[in-house]
Parts: C-alpha cells; sequence; structure tokens
C-alpha cells in the first residue's frame, strides 16, 4: 500500500512549520547573540523565580500548619461533622490528627467511619448483622488494630465481630 494512500487526508506540517517547537532554539539559529550579558540576566531571572517558588512554599507551609491546627481544634471539640467533611476532602488528612484515642474515631472509609458506627449503634439504626455485611462488601480498609486501639473500640462498644471485620478487609 501506498504511503500517500495511508496518509490521505492528514496533514503533517514540516518540522520548520511545527509550533510546538521551542521558541529559543528557533531563536538560536536564526539570530546569533547580541547581548553576552543577556545569560546573567536569564540567571538572575530564575533565581527570582526559585525566591517566588520558595516564599510561595512558605505560604503553602503556614496553610498546612493552619490547617492542621484548625482539625485538631475541631477534632477536640468534638466537631465531627467538620472533621468528616475535612477528612472526605483529604482522606489523608487523618494522619495529622495528634489525639490518637480520637483519631481512632476516623479509621474508615467516609460513611462509615467507626464514628459513624458507633453512632449507627448507639442510636439503634444500625445493627452488628448490618454492620459486618456492609464492611464484608465494600471491601474497603480500616486498619490493623493494636491490642490498645482494639481495648478503646471495645470501650466504645463496638462489637468484637465488627472489629475483627474491619481488620480482615484491612490485610
Amino acid at each position: 500500500m501506498d504511503t500517500n494512500q495511508i496518509n490521505k487526508g492528514i496533514e503533517i506540517s514540516p518540522p520548520e512549520l511545527n509550533t510546538s517547537i521551542p521558541a529559543p532554539t528557533i531563536e538560536k539559529k536564526v539570530e546569533p547573540k547580541k547581548n553576552p550579558s543577556a545569560k546573567s540576566v536569564g540567571k538572575k531571572d530564575a533565581t527570582k523565580k526559585s525566591n517566588k517558588t520558595s516564599l510561595n512554599n512558605e505560604t503553602d507551609t503556614d496553610k498546612s500548619e493552619s490547617a492542621i491546627k484548625e482539625l485538631n481544634q475541631k477534632v477536640k471539640e468534638s466537631k465531627t461533622r467538620e472533621v468528616r467533611e475535612i477528612l472526605n476532602a483529604n482522606p489523608k488528612a487523618i494522619d495529622m490528627i495528634e489525639e490518637s484515642e480520637k483519631k481512632l474515631l476516623y479509621v474508615g472509609p467516609s460513611g462509615w467511619r467507626v464514628i459513624d458506627i458507633i453512632e449507627g449503634l448507639r442510636n439503634g439504626r444500625l445493627r452488628e448483622k448490618e454492620i459486618v455485611s456492609h464492611i464484608k462488601a465494600a471491601k474497603l480498609p480500616y486498619k490493623k488494630y493494636s491490642y490498645d486501639e482494639i481495648q478503646a473500640l471495645l470501650k466504645q462498644k463496638i462489637p468484637f465481630k465488627v472489629i475483627n471485620t474491619m481488620m480482615t478487609v484491612s490485610k
């Protein structure tokens, strides 16, 4: 088969007309260097850019520290709805919760966190069998709990079978 037949209807630009080639490469071929100090100006511009980036990183760090403080304040004040919203938007934020017992409450997938299970059991909305069935079906990880964490969960009246199921799906 002829290559003209294969490429029929497809326009191919020659490389010198292709706009995706970086402009500096074309300029170097067309124009000779006029100003030998242009390199140093470019370096200064690059330094300015890296300083701006550094300032932005500091600002981002400040924002992160502020967000962590805010999250921990909401945890301390037991503002569970707001903490859930933060964790739903950024699940890794759970690692920033400082109090280990409170952190334990927010382990698990959205809508089925430990705190959701505790609330569901307390108000009679959820039963052990339903929780176990949902956890098995969803196959979303919780965590491998330590002995102390299991004791804390049992103290919160979470049935051992539920805790065991959480750990089983987290393998």
